[in-house]
């Protein structure tokens, strides 16, 4: 496993980062938009397998990155 420096991964906008977030689901057929699906295609965050979109193992460890630096910067209530 090939770790990337921070300032070396690849900007997502909001809405990409939600795309990435639904088909980390694991449901199969998120239906994401078009672009984004290219974009997330070339960056390698997710494959197509039979015509629905699935996360790699790249896409898992970015979401989990992301998840676990907003629960750390969370304010507890």
């Amino acid at each position: 496993v090939r770790i990337v420096p921070m300032e070396t991964r690849p900007y997502l906008s909001q809405a990409e980062w939600a795309s990435l977030a639904e088909v980390g689901t694991g449901f199969g057929h998120a239906l994401i938009h078009s672009d984004h699906a290219k974009r997330l295609l070339e960056l390698k965050l997710i494959y197509n397998l039979l015509g629905s979109c699935r996360i790699t193992a790249a896409g898992r460890m970015m979401l989990q990155s992301r998840q676990s630096m907003a629960a750390r910067h969370a304010v507890p209530q």
